[in-house]
């Protein structure tokens, strides 16, 4: 080979390496966005195919939206049913707030206030692939009205134009519900803008029109996120429901329900990631709480508990000194600690979660105000005793009653400590007691109404039964109650929230002192963890850690 030969072949050689090089590293560049692709598809298929595991201590017959919350926890419900309005999966306030869920929008009402109509919201199917109508809403509540069935619901319908000829067994449908194609019309006996939110609750989420009616409960098809694919004694399994047309998320595949496991193991089984979620003991709460920090989660509820005092009896009757010196004097901080961990204390009636609450200064939460306690209860102790009923005799209950027995004791009223005759013994009105604790109820549904009224409406008091075991009954506090009711909307909440204060402040007609909170416990793997106010943990808003 010559020079000019070679020099030639040097020259190609060395164009090929610069032709090469960059070819190189383009392949290389290439092939690792490849593999990133293929890594983050891969990431991305099991985010969306993991199962959540969860372990409870109950049993499980059926998830019948009929018996909604019994035995089966909220979550399920929440999971499973597709309502006319729902609670978002967030938690603190914002979880809630009243959205649309398969009705388009806030419904149409008459004039005269009695009647509401809803548009169902095309897409939603249920689990077998059939579409949702306004069908399915009025048969769950003909089938919830329906005697045989004996079902929680029909409480929440009384109302309802012809559902008392239903549980009367005089009717089979109620004539005040009309269902055609895309349109649901209800016609009440009064004006209740809060029946959107009493049809939030899951006893109202759709189901199918022919669905039996069973005294011990059926496992429908639903229209939620999910659906139970399968249930016997040991399992309870929801799976992603593919034809869901709304909002709520459904990042886990699968849930599945470990049933009927020992109470005291479940904190173990999370500990050791054999369970990602579970419900556990009172007692394990403040434990688990300490050891496991990073695992243990705590978001608003919408309980509040506190001693009502019964403005019946002669000791309370027309005695705002001495409610309020009551108020000033409990220890709320050494109350809460006798409840569930993360329980607050409150001076309020209303929770922060609920629409309309607003935080205001009343009484003191973390040391009593002895002094002011005493100078409002000088000359109005009357009889200076006082009959305290506890609904069972558990080691906190009776703690919870001696802190109130000491707290008093400093302003001069001596407290005697009793169990109540029955659980439900403060709903008969003449019974011999002064102060109950956990006198107020939680929301059945998330209003204010169902919270003040239903606690210190004086109209609303009878011989048994009674939910206002307060026994108040001030005009004044009734004509608001009934006027709030009336309202709708912003105006609604902001008549509730003054009158939340207000009654605290200047009624008194009990002592508020805790307010729960909703708690979960989540294995290691767990990242998303959303407390919703109402329902608890969201199952279909739980991820995976990254």
């Amino acid at each position: 080979m010559n020079r000019t030969a070679a020099g030639a072949n040097v020259a190609a050689r060395k164009r090929v390496k610069r032709t090469l090089r960059p070819m190189l590293v383009l392949s290389v560049t290439a092939l690792a966005a490849g593999l990133a692709l293929m890594a983050a598809a891969s990431a991305s298929l099991m985010s969306r195919s993991w199962t959540l595991r969860v372990a409870v201590s109950y049993g499980v017959g059926a998830v019948d939206p009929a018996f909604a919350n019994f035995p089966v926890d909220p979550p399920v419900y929440s999971a499973v049913c597709a309502d006319l309005y729902a609670y978002p999966d967030r938690g603190g306030a914002r979880g809630g707030r009243l959205v649309a869920d398969v009705a388009n929008g806030p419904p149409r009402v008459s004039r005269d206030g009695r009647t509401y109509r809803f548009t169902i919201r095309r897409g939603f199917r249920f689990d077998t692939g059939a579409p949702v109508r306004a069908a399915n809403f009025a048969a769950a509540i003909n089938r919830d009205l329906d005697p045989r069935l004996n079902s929680p619901a029909a409480l929440f319908l009384t109302d309802v134009v012809g559902a008392k000829s239903v549980t009367a067994g005089k009717a089979k449908t109620a004539s005040g519900v009309r269902a055609r194609g895309s349109t649901l019309k209800i016609t009440l006996t009064a004006p209740a803008p809060d029946l959107p939110a009493r049809l939030a609750m899951s006893y109202f989420c759709s189901i199918p029109v022919k669905t039996k009616v069973d005294a011990h409960g059926v496992t429908p098809p639903t229209a939620g996120p999910y659906y139970v694919a399968h249930l016997d004694s040991n399992t309870l399994e929801l799976r992603r429901n593919h034809y869901y047309g709304g909002r709520r998320l459904s990042n886990p595949a699968r849930i599945v329900y470990a049933l009927s496991q020992p109470l005291d193991a479940i904190p173990l089984q999370i500990a050791r990631g054999n369970a990602d979620y579970g419900a556990i003991s009172l007692l394990s709460t403040q434990s688990v709480a300490k050891q496991y920090p990073k695992q243990f989660h705590v978001g608003p509820g919408a309980i509040v508990t506190c001693l009502a005092l019964n403005n019946d009896r002669p000791l309370f009757h027309h005695n705002l000194p001495l409610r309020r010196a009551v108020n000033y004097a409990i220890d709320r901080k050494a109350l809460v600690a006798q409840l569930t961990y993360g329980t607050r204390p409150t001076d309020q009636y209303l929770p922060p979660a609920m629409p309309g609450f607003r935080d205001a200064e009343i009484y003191p939460l973390f040391k009593p105000k002895v002094a002011k306690a005493r100078a409002l209860a000088k000359g109005h102790l009357r009889s200076g005793k006082a009959i305290m009923y506890v609904r069972n005799a558990s080691t906190t209950a009776m703690a919870r009653a001696r802190i109130v027995q000491y707290g008093l004791a400093k302003i001069g009223l001596a407290v005697e400590i009793r169990q109540s005759p029955t659980p439900d013994s403060a709903g008969t009105r003449g019974e011999p007691f002064d102060i109950v604790d956990i006198g107020c109820l939680f929301p059945a549904y998330m209003d204010p109404a169902a919270i003040l009224n239903a606690s210190f409406d004086g109209r609303l008091l009878r011989a048994t039964g009674n939910t206002n075991v307060a026994y108040f009954n001030d005009p004044k506090f009734n004509r608001r109650f009934a006027a709030a009711a009336r309202l709708q909307g912003r105006a609604r909440y902001r008549a509730y929230g003054k009158l939340d204060i207000d009654l605290a402040r200047n009624a008194a007609p009990a002592v508020a002192y805790g307010m729960a909170q909703q708690t979960a416990f989540v294995s290691q793997r767990i990242g998303c963890v959303r407390l919703n106010p109402v329902n608890g943990l969201s199952l279909g808003s739980v991820c995976l850690k990254r």
